[in-house]
């Protein structure tokens, strides 16, 4: 669904030539599965977290496998936008900026929030689905302004003092630097998911 998110901005002119708004669309677009995911970590594993915390594996490894899978939904839906080189160049060199920002800057967020997400998710593998045990979530809301506020900020501000091309760059450069320093940030949110573990645990026991 998120994939034709585009469709209903880069079809409308009056759309197309708001370049925040594009920029808006466009992250939709390749990161419509790793936010929806992402933001739910540990969540998913709430039912066997414990047991899985007493295994072999480390917070670090845990992590990098969760944004791992955030990366290749990333890349793989970038492929499959490919469509959207109808619309010409301009708006793919968009969507394919914006997914190396998703990797490399938004799916590290989506794990840092993540870290203060305590809601747990029971999956109903008889019925093939799944369900919050609580309707809302704080955290959540207020994670969602980072994750859309700061690349549209990061655009506004590099497009509007360099212009041209600075703002697709800046969101470029970001997303190279965090894929660069991977090894850094998620030894970084390792150590700030192990302060929270025990809270996490009994969180997801006591639901």
């Amino acid at each position: 669904m998120f994939l034709f998110y585009g469709l209903v901005f880069f079809t409308t002119e009056i759309y197309k030539e708001n370049s925040l708004l594009v920029i808006f669309a466009s992250l939709f677009v390749t990161a419509g599965f790793s936010m929806t995911y992402g933001q739910q970590v540990p969540a998913w594993d709430s039912e066997y977290f414990g047991f899985l915390m007493t295994q072999n594996l480390t917070y670090r490894e845990y992590l990098e496998s969760k944004w791992r899978l955030m990366a290749v939904s990333v890349f793989l839906s970038l492929i499959l936008s490919s469509f959207y080189l109808l619309f010409g160049w301009k708006i793919y060199l968009i969507i394919m900026t914006t997914a190396i920002y998703n990797i490399g800057v938004g799916s590290f967020i989506n794990l840092y929030s993540g870290a203060f997400n305590r809601v747990p998710i029971k999956l109903n593998v008889k019925a093939n689905t799944f369900s919050n045990t609580k309707a809302f979530s704080l955290t959540q809301l207020l994670f969602t302004i980072p994750k859309l506020g700061l690349p549209i900020f990061i655009f506004f501000i590099a497009d509007f003092i360099w212009g041209g091309k600075a703002g697709l760059f800046s969101l470029a450069f970001f997303g190279g630097l965090g894929i660069v320093f991977k090894h850094y940030i998620l030894n970084h949110l390792a150590k700030i998911y192990t302060l929270g573990k025990h809270k996490t645990i009994a969180a997801f026991t006591k639901n």
